[in-house]
């Protein structure tokens, strides 16, 4: 699922540009007084990084000492604290960050995990018998072979998920609700299924590359819910 961080970075990135090019269009129109070039700038470069790193890099506890330092250095460049006591939090901020690592590092390791198998949760909602996911921070899968799929609630948020459904038998009129916040979904479907969207989507997207069958025999799979600021990919292979 290396993809899927790939894309979560590429989701943070975009939102830092996007902030940056409307910050620059109000102080253009004299809205706000933007300077790129601010006290501490250069401290975004080990901000940002080190913030797409919670969601790609297997070593959180580093990128979390580089976020704390990134904000550290921060504060002293534009005054708030003096260089002076940055050198000595930052030392207090590393050894507890570290302690915290280790008193909660199985806690810490589920939690950031690069790949979860998706636990499952049924239930029962107007007959269907619905499966239920959820991430956050985090990548999970979820891979159903075989059995009658009548539905899913999928929740994603700071996160990456994939469902995999090309194995499972697909009940006429199974749905799928989702919510994407700042993450990424994967939804792999059989191809003898005619698959519908109804998806609201605000700064992100729902890409499908599925093909329907053209068979009036084919089952149909309603996939709806709500994008935000994520991206959702629907195919068969």
């Amino acid at each position: 699922m290396e993809h899927y961080s790939k894309r979560i970075n590429a989701i943070v990135w975009g939102l830092a540009l996007l902030a940056f090019g409307i910050c620059w269009i109000l102080s253009a129109l004299g809205i706000i007084n933007f300077n790129f070039l601010f006290d501490g700038w250069w401290t975004l470069f080990i901000i940002v990084p080190c913030f797409c790193n919670l969601f790609s890099d297997k070593n959180k506890i580093g990128a979390v000492m580089g976020l704390a330092m990134g904000v550290l250095f921060l504060l002293g460049a534009r005054g708030i604290i003096s260089w002076e006591q940055v050198g000595k939090l930052a030392l207090g901020v590393i050894i507890i960050i570290a302690g915290l690592g280790l008193i909660l590092g199985r806690m810490l390791k589920r939690m950031w995990s690069s790949k979860q198998v998706a636990q499952e949760r049924i239930t029962l909602e107007d007959g269907k018998k619905m499966h239920n996911y959820e991430v956050s921070f985090g990548e999970q899968a979820a891979k159903l072979d075989g059995e009658v799929f009548d539905g899913a609630n999928a929740k994603c948020s700071f996160g990456a998920m994939q469902i995999d459904l090309r194995q499972a038998q697909i009940a006429n009129n199974a749905i799928i609700n989702i919510e994407c916040a700042f993450g990424a979904m994967e939804i792999l479907v059989p191809t003898k299924v005619t698959v519908k969207t109804s998806i609201n989507s605000s700064f992100g997207g729902a890409e499908v590359t599925h093909t329907n069958p053209n068979s009036a025999d084919s089952p149909t799979l309603f996939i709806q819910g709500k994008v935000s600021f994520a991206g959702v990919e629907i195919k068969d292979e």
